[in-house]
């Protein structure tokens, strides 16, 4: 009976020396979690430092430090993103006012560029897309106004040869529109106009003469007719006369 005693006294005590050095191994780790919390806490890295604090809190949910440290952490985060929201908002206004005043002042590529770079801080903002569509229209204007004369001059010589092309096989059609293409680069040019003029007036003779022409074959049809009639009473001679 003595033996058996001394024998389970070992074992209860063996018991509690492991259980003390398992309360004191997680104790260490609790501490070591907390220690590199309290680190990234003040190195501002939240994310890192909740981590932290969240794998103290699965070794002592009843830990309170870790927990005022997470609900810190949410306050600051939360404070951050309005921050940020802020800072994001007022950069987005200065740049946005830099396209307007750029293209107050004719400075079109300069509005392009603030007007893209406000897009990447607000994607797909539909005010500030139209700007950067009006900007860029702007710019293509201002682009074909500082054409050289002399390619204007090219195209416009393209035009009127691909219009007397069209003019001598007599698709006139097709000959007026490149002149009228010409003319909208010179529009004073008086070859252009003077084509144009020919063309209308070839295509209202040949209507005057299509119209005369549809007037005499109705009138022959009526006469035809009138004859068929006559021939059908008898009456040859007024039917002859007729024809």
């Amino acid at each position: 009976q003595q033996k058996i005693a001394e024998i389970n006294k070992t074992i209860e005590q063996q018991k509690s020396m492991e259980s003390k050095a398992e309360k004191a191994q997680v104790e260490k780790q609790i501490v070591a979690a907390l220690d590199e919390g309290d680190l990234y806490f003040k190195q501002k890295k939240y994310d890192e430092a909740e981590a932290a604090y969240q794998r103290a809190l699965q070794l002592d949910p009843k830990g309170l430090y870790p927990k005022q440290q997470i609900s810190k952490i949410a306050s600051f985060k939360k404070s951050n993103e309005t921050q940020k929201q802020k800072e994001l908002e007022k950069s987005l206004t200065e740049t946005t006012k830099k396209g307007d005043e750029f293209m107050a002042a004719a400075s079109y590529q300069q509005a392009i560029e603030a007007y893209k770079q406000a897009l990447l801080l607000k994607p797909n903002d539909a005010g500030i897309t139209a700007k950067l569509a009006q900007a860029q229209d702007k710019q293509n204007a201002q682009l074909l106004q500082k054409a050289s004369e002399q390619e204007k001059q090219k195209l416009f010589d393209q035009h009127m040869s691909n219009g007397n092309n069209f003019y001598s096989l007599k698709n006139y059609t097709q000959a007026r529109d490149e002149y009228q293409k010409a003319l909208s680069l010179f529009p004073n040019q008086a070859a252009a106009k003077n084509k144009i003029a020919e063309i209308d007036k070839i295509i209202s003779d040949n209507k005057k003469l299509e119209d005369e022409k549809n007037a005499r074959n109705e009138q022959y049809n009526i006469m035809i007719a009138e004859a068929d009639k006559l021939f059908v009473a008898n009456k040859s001679d007024e039917a002859k006369s007729q024809y």
